[in-house]
């Protein structure tokens, strides 16, 4: 075994590691104390220091972490973007819908519950069948059926408004799960597809490093567009003052709301260009190795 005669990354993995826990905290924490704070700020800077030194050690290291050489491949580099849009964009729209179900349209929690349920639903089941006939079909018409729905679900809960109707917030949640479930599995698996199966094990870390650090970075630019727009009308700039209730509140958060998921919306639209791009050109040969 090759990599385990060259030894461990341990520097590469404490680099990695910290840029990426700096990054996530103060992306988490940001909107709270303000983006041009001088924490914020050097916390940043930091992270980048940290991603860059990180850089620089893989292509000089005998065993690096993570070969960099991965993201020549096309189908790799351009696969690993557009599942960082997707992921930024579809994990804030279940962050914040919670917070306008309960505190504009006055749901309960169980009721707010059984409204989002229907998106975990289709996303559980639609997966796996997307997943088995892009292996079969090949997975480029898959990918971009997923991209309509979640960019037409982003679009319809874009209207979102103090008077919208459940059954409209239902059918872009559906549409979110249904273009999740339909656009994840073929994207992965045409990533995964390219990487030689003696790095695999890396490559998945590495989909799941995206996969996560989207998810914080989605949800902490959501919560801060929506808490701006708040403040620039008047109000608490937080998410506990839509909790509270208040005139006008449900007002102000709903157009934050909607300037945010417009906002996401431009996200899809990045991973739809990505996907694009990572099926034109030549094929990308596969680097599996041969069993």
């Amino acid at each position: 075994d090759t990599s385990t005669s060259k030894g461990f990354d341990w520097l590469g993995a404490f680099l990695s590691s910290a840029s990426v826990a700096v990054f996530l905290l103060v992306m988490t924490n940001a909107y709270q104390l303000g983006w041009t704070s001088p924490i914020v700020l050097s916390a940043f800077v930091a992270a980048f220091a940290l991603f860059v030194t990180f850089l620089y050690w893989e292509t000089r290291t005998s065993a690096p972490m993570l070969e960099l050489d991965l993201f020549k491949n096309r189908l790799f580099s351009l696969g690993s973007a557009a599942s960082f849009f997707i992921f930024l964009a579809g994990t804030a729209v279940f962050s914040l819908m919670p917070f306008y179900l309960q505190g504009v349209a006055g749901l309960s929690p169980g009721q707010t519950g059984l409204l989002i349920a229907p998106t975990m639903v289709m996303f559980a089941i639609i997966g796996p069948i997307s997943g088995r006939l892009s292996d079969r079909h090949g997975p480029k018409r898959f990918e971009y059926v997923g991209l309509a729905l979640l960019l037409a679900g982003m679009l319809i809960l874009g209207t979102i408004s103090e008077s919208s109707r459940l059954y409209v917030i239902l059918l872009g949640l559906i549409f979110q799960g249904a273009g999740m479930g339909t656009f994840n599995p073929p994207n992965q698996s045409s990533i995964l597809g390219t990487v030689d199966l003696s790095r695999i094990g890396v490559a998945t870390a590495f989909t799941n490093m995206v996969r996560n650090t989207a998810n914080v970075t989605g949800i902490g630019l959501a919560i801060t567009i929506v808490t701006m727009r708040m403040g620039a009308l008047g109000f608490e700039p937080s998410l506990d003052a839509v909790t509270a209730g208040g005139e006008g509140v449900g007002a102000a958060f709903s157009q934050g709301l909607r300037i945010a998921f417009l906002t996401l919306g431009a996200f899809i639209a990045l991973a739809a260009v990505s996907t694009w791009l990572k099926h034109t050109g030549k094929p990308a040969s596969r680097g599996i190795a041969e069993t």
